[in-house]
């Protein structure tokens, strides 16, 4: 009685159907915590549900918190770069994660008339001075979103009731990483590549050498909304723009 009571309970909570096949092969939502077959979602054409990775299952949404919706834009999207420990005393492996502020930067109180390559010089005039703020406490071992991540991991395990926090707005949108960066550096011309950490993400592995760097961008051709080749049309240009002000700024 007790088997059968588990099984129906089971199968109420899938959003995608009523099969009970392979129902050990299931995701669920890191937003709204609902239960999907893996089968009947469209993640990607070439991963067995045997290699989908943990941190892509703690990142998953589900088509209806994935779509797109009208008035959202990018300008606040979280990007995740791999921190290189330069003291692994705390025995951790963390990721940065860095923000638009947004701010209106004036030069003074009552200029409104900046253009925008003016506020972009000054972003990143402010990054030269001061590098590595955000990434500074992640570099020293004081993150914490591994330890957050191996909490949820442990939970959905072992059939334990996921804690709220993770379903929290603002928890939900700040590990919901639509760009991944790191670097691999080589001597060799060569580059490394890997997939974005969510269905409608991207990820960028880069290798910087002496006179070059090489990138490799990559998105999953399955999401109607991303596209690898603009985006890499779109690095190219910001870098471009990072040279003319380094250029243009002879005192750095």
């Amino acid at each position: 009685m007790n088997e059968l009571t588990k099984t129906k309970t089971n199968k109420m909570k899938f959003e995608c159907c009523n099969r009970q096949q392979n129902s050990n092969e299931f995701i669920i939502c890191s937003q709204c915590l609902k239960k999907y077959h893996y089968a009947c979602i469209a993640t990607t054409t070439t991963l067995q549900y045997k290699e989908v990775t943990n941190d892509f299952k703690a990142n998953w949404l589900c088509p209806e918190c994935n779509r797109p919706r009208a008035g959202l834009d990018n300008s606040n999207t979280p990007v995740r770069a791999a921190a290189t420990l330069a003291n692994d005393k705390h025995d951790s492996s963390l990721n940065v994660t860095v923000r638009n502020k947004q701010k209106f930067t004036k030069a003074s109180d009552t200029d409104s008339s900046l253009t925008s390559a003016d506020v972009r010089q000054i972003i990143i005039v402010q990054e030269l001075v001061n590098p590595g703020s955000n990434g500074l406490p992640a570099l020293q071992g004081f993150g914490v979103d591994r330890h957050l991540l191996g909490l949820k991991l442990i939970a959905i395990e072992n059939g334990i009731e996921v804690p709220k926090l993770y379903s929290d707005p603002g928890y939900v949108r700040s590990a919901n990483m639509r760009i991944s960066t790191s670097q691999v550096a080589c001597k060799c011309d060569g580059f490394m590549c890997y997939a974005p950490l969510v269905a409608d993400g991207y990820s960028t592995c880069y290798n910087p050498r002496d006179d070059d760097v090489n990138f490799a961008t990559a998105a999953f051709r399955a999401h109607p909304d991303t596209a690898a080749a603009p985006y890499a049309a779109a690095l190219a240009r910001a870098l471009t723009d990072m040279r003319d002000l380094l250029l243009a700024t002879s005192k750095l």
